[in-house]
């Protein structure tokens, strides 16, 4: 029974640093996006300029969909286990 709890609680807590960390990241990548674009068009005169732009932004856009796909798949495990509201959780328990 304590295990439960605790396991319950561990889930829960791990949802909850991931809900927080996943929206820092997306805006810290949109922000490198940014700079990508900024980089790309003030050196437009310089073919290595607008290629470290690109790279940039291609980086931060795999970035950006590493980070939604990781909150989606991280949804999908605590819609999957009933975590969501944590008194219809169920864990299987011995009783001795």
């Amino acid at each position: 029974m304590v295990f439960a709890q605790t396991f319950q609680k561990l889930l829960s807590d791990i949802n909850v640093a991931i809900k927080s960390i996943v929206p820092v990241l997306i805006a810290i990548t949109g922000a490198v996006f940014l700079w990508g674009v900024f980089i790309f068009v003030t050196g437009a005169d310089s073919e290595e300029k607008r290629k470290k732009g690109i790279n940039i932004m291609i980086y931060s856009l795999i970035g950006i969909v590493l980070a939604v796909s990781v909150w989606g798949l991280v949804n999908l495990v605590i819609k999957a286990f009933g975590i969501d509201n944590p008194k219809k959780l169920d864990i299987p328990q011995i009783k001795i």
